[in-house]
């Protein structure tokens, strides 16, 4: 996996646009000063997994660069492949700083 870059912003803020996740990020974060990273990430997760059927393009396409494959490649993985990917996205140090900082602010 690639390193997380300023671009990959946009990609995730057209992602949170698109299934309208904003307000439920801001309860997760509040809710993760007390129960810590771990837990946001998997909320995270599971919120943008109720809704990416709204922004299956761009979460493709997020994943294809992050992971330097072909956006055909990942359509094509099996669902314990994309489990996979997911926890070695979430357990990535960008990723943990991302959530350490919305945590302690």
């Amino acid at each position: 996996m690639r390193k997380i870059v300023f671009k990959d912003s946009f990609t995730l803020s057209k992602i949170l646009d698109k299934t309208n996740l904003t307000a439920d990020l801001n309860k997760v974060v509040e809710e993760g000063k007390d129960k810590g990273t771990d837990y946001v990430g998997g909320q995270f997760f599971m919120l943008v997994a109720k809704k990416w059927h709204l922004a299956e393009k761009e979460i493709i396409d997020f994943l294809a660069s992050l992971f330097e494959k072909a956006p055909k490649e990942i359509e094509e993985l099996s669902l314990p492949e994309i489990k996979d990917l997911f926890k070695e996205l979430f357990s990535s140090e960008d990723i943990k700083k991302l959530f350490t900082r919305a945590v302690e602010e």
